[in-house]
C-alpha cells in the first residue's frame, strides 16, 4: 500500500488541474452554477488545500450567495494562501455588499501595497483595487499616503495593463464572477491613464516613454516622434527616451528602405557613430547595401561588431534562467512586460552576423559570407533556414564540397515540406549525394505579415512571419495583394501565401508567391499536402 502512495498523490493532483480548467473556462465565461459545480468536485477532490475554498467562494459570490462566500474566503485565508491567493481573498471581500467587509477588503489590499511581503504582490493589489475604485481614487490615495515614485509608477503601469491585457496578471477568472461579465481590453483607456497619471503625480519621463511606446505599438509612428522629441527637450539625459527616438529613426528608415528610397534611410540614419545601437548600423548596411554598396556595407558592419551597443535579446529568445530575471525585474513594471512580449520586428532582425553574411554573399564574398553564417545565433532560431543556406551554398562556392554537403544535409532535415527543402535537395546532388527526402509539388507558407517591399509605391514583396521565422517572399508579376501599405506594418494581418520555388531569388528571397489570401484567422504554419 505505501508504494502506491506516490501514484495516488500524482493522480490525484492530475484530477485537480483538469478540474481548475474546467473552473477557469466556467468562471471567465461568467458561467457561475458552472464554476461553482467544478468548485465543489474540487473541495472533494482536495478538501485539505484552502485555495479550493477560495475558488468556491467567488463561484458562490457570482450567485449572490455572499454568507457563504465569505464564510468560505474566511477558511480559505486561514490556511496560508500564496500572496497571490491572499490578493484575491482581500479583493473578494472588497468587492462584497457589505460595508464592514469592504473596509476590511481595501485595508488590507492598501497595507499590501505600502508594505510589500512580496514584491510580485504589489501589481496584483493595485488591479484589484481598480475592480471597485476609479484611476482617479487610486492615484489620489497613492500620493496622500505618500508613496515614493517608483510606487506612483507601479500603480500606472497596473492600471496600463489591466487596460490593454487584464490576463496578464490573472485575475480574469475572479473578475468576471464578480461582474457576471467576461473581461475584456479597454486599449482605448491607455492615453487618458496616462493622461490622469500625470495630472496626479506630475511629469514623469517613464510616462513618457510609455505612451511612445503605446503610440508606436497602434503604428501611429508620427505622433509617438513627435511626443519623443518633445518630452525629450524636458528631459534631455532620459536614457529611455533615447532609445524610443533611435527606435522611431530606425522604422523610419526600414521605411525608406522598403520603399525604394535608401538615400532617403541614409540621411535618416547619418554617418557611423561609435558606440551606436545595432540596429542603426544594420540598417545602415541595408541601405548601402540596396545601393550595390557592399564594400561600405561589409565595413559598417565590421566596425559595428566591435564597437556598437548590443541588441537587447527579446523575450522570445531568452534562457528559462534569462527570462525568470527578466519576469523579476519586471514585477513591479508590468506594462514594460507587456510591451516587451509583443512581437518586435527590429530585435527579432538585429543579428549583424546574419546580415554580414547576406551582404557578403550578395558581393560574391564566399568565404566572409560562410564565417557569418556559421556563427550567426539565428542559424538555430530566427532566420535559420536562410543562413544555413548562405553557409551551404558559399561553402560549395569556395569549393569546400565535403562541408557543403554536411551544410546541405542539416538543412535537408530541416526545410522538410518548406521550399527550402528544394534548394536543399539541389545542393545535396551537386556536391555527392541525393536527398532521402521526398519532395512536393507545391508549397505554402501562412503566418503574419510584418513588412512589405515596395517599388514605385507598388508591392513587389513582404515578410511573413511564423513564430520566430520571418520569411521574405518576392510577389510574382501579376500576383493580386490586397494591402495597400509599404514597410513595417503595426497591425500585421495572417497571410496564406502560395509559393512556386526559384533558387535563382536565394537569399534574398525564398520563393515566388503566386496568390496571397489575407486572413482574420490566428496565424499558423500551413504545410505542403501533396508528395511524389
Amino acid at each position: 500500500m505505501e508504494a502506491q502512495q506516490p501514484q495516488r498523490a500524482v493522480s490525484q493532483w492530475q484530477q485537480l488541474q483538469v478540474q481548475y480548467a474546467r473552473w477557469q473556462g466556467a468562471a471567465r465565461w461568467s458561467d457561475c452554477t458552472g464554476a461553482l459545480h467544478q468548485a465543489e468536485r474540487m473541495v472533494a477532490t482536495a478538501p485539505a488545500w484552502g485555495g479550493v475554498y477560495l475558488l468556491r467562494a467567488y463561484s458562490e459570490a457570482c450567485l449572490n450567495h455572499w454568507s457563504a462566500a465569505l464564510a468560505d474566503d474566511a477558511r480559505a485565508g486561514g490556511s496560508g494562501l500564496s500572496m497571490a491567493g491572499q490578493v484575491e481573498a482581500d479583493l473578494l471581500r472588497f468587492a462584497s455588499p457589505d460595508a464592514e467587509q469592504q473596509a476590511a477588503g481595501l485595508s488590507q489590499l492598501r497595507e499590501l501595497i505600502e508594505s510589500p511581503p512580496q514584491k510580485s504582490a504589489v501589481s496584483l493589489a493595485f488591479a484589484a483595487l481598480a475592480v471597485r475604485e476609479s484611476r482617479n481614487e487610486i492615484f489620489a490615495w497613492v500620493k496622500q499616503a505618500g508613496l515614493p515614485p517608483s510606487m506612483q509608477e507601479t500603480a500606472v503601469s497596473s492600471l496600463l495593463t489591466r487596460a490593454v491585457s487584464p490576463g496578464l496578471l490573472s485575475l480574469n477568472s475572479y473578475v468576471s464572477l464578480l461582474q457576471r461579465t467576461r473581461v475584456m481590453p479597454h486599449r482605448k483607456e491607455v492615453l487618458s491613464i496616462l493622461d490622469s497619471a500625470t495630472t496626479s503625480f506630475g511629469e514623469d519621463p517613464k510616462f513618457d516613454v510609455w505612451r511612445v511606446r503605446w503610440l508606436e505599438a497602434q503604428h501611429q509612428y508620427e505622433a509617438a516622434n513627435a511626443w519623443a522629441s518633445a518630452a525629450m527637450k524636458r528631459h534631455p539625459n532620459n536614457s529611455g527616451l533615447k532609445r524610443e527616438l533611435v527606435r522611431l529613426a530606425s522604422m523610419k528608415a526600414v521605411r525608406l528602405i522598403d520603399t525604394g528610397d535608401p538615400d532617403g534611410a541614409l540621411r535618416q540614419l547619418g554617418e557611423f557613430r561609435t558606440g551606436e545601437p545595432q540596429a542603426i548600423s544594420i540598417l545602415r548596411a541595408r541601405a548601402l547595401a540596396e545601393k550595390k554598396q557592399f564594400p561600405a556595407a561589409l565595413a559598417d558592419l565590421t566596425r559595428a561588431s566591435v564597437t556598437a551597443a548590443p541588441a537587447p535579446t527579446p523575450l522570445s529568445r531568452m534562457s528559462p534562467v534569462e527570462l525568470a530575471v527578466a519576469r523579476k525585474a519586471l514585477a513591479l513594471d508590468p506594462f514594460s512586460y507587456y510591451l516587451r512580449i509583443r512581437p518586435d520586428k527590429l530585435v527579432i532582425g538585429q543579428d549583424l552576423l546574419y546580415w554580414q553574411a547576406l551582404i557578403a554573399y550578395q558581393a560574391g564574398d564566399w568565404a566572409a559570407a560562410a564565417g557569418a553564417a556559421q556563427f550567426s545565433p539565428l542559424n538555430e532560431q530566427g532566420i535559420g533556414m536562410i543562413g544555413d543556406y548562405i553557409l551551404a551554398r558559399s561553402l560549395e562556392k569556395e569549393h569546400e564540397t565535403a562541408l557543403a554537403h554536411q551544410s546541405w544535409a542539416k538543412l535537408d532535415k530541416l526545410a522538410q515540406y518548406t521550399v527550402m527543402e528544394r534548394y536543399a535537395a539541389a545542393g545535396m546532388r551537386r556536391t555527392g549525394a541525393p536527398s532521402k527526402h521526398r519532395l512536393h509539388d507545391s508549397y505554402s507558407w501562412q503566418g503574419q505579415i510584418t513588412e512589405v517591399i515596395c517599388r514605385n509605391r507598388r508591392p513587389i514583396g513582404l515578410y511573413v512571419a511564423n513564430g520566430l521565422l520571418d520569411m521574405p517572399i518576392r510577389l510574382a508579376a501579376g500576383t493580386r495583394f490586397p494591402l495597400k501599405r509599404c514597410g513595417l506594418l503595426g497591425k500585421r494581418p495572417s497571410a496564406f501565401v502560395q509559393l512556386r520555388p526559384d533558387e535563382s531569388l536565394m537569399p534574398r528571397w525564398i520563393a515566388w508567391g503566386t496568390r496571397v489570401t489575407i486572413s482574420s484567422r490566428p496565424s499558423r504554419l500551413l504545410f505542403v499536402t501533396k508528395s511524389r
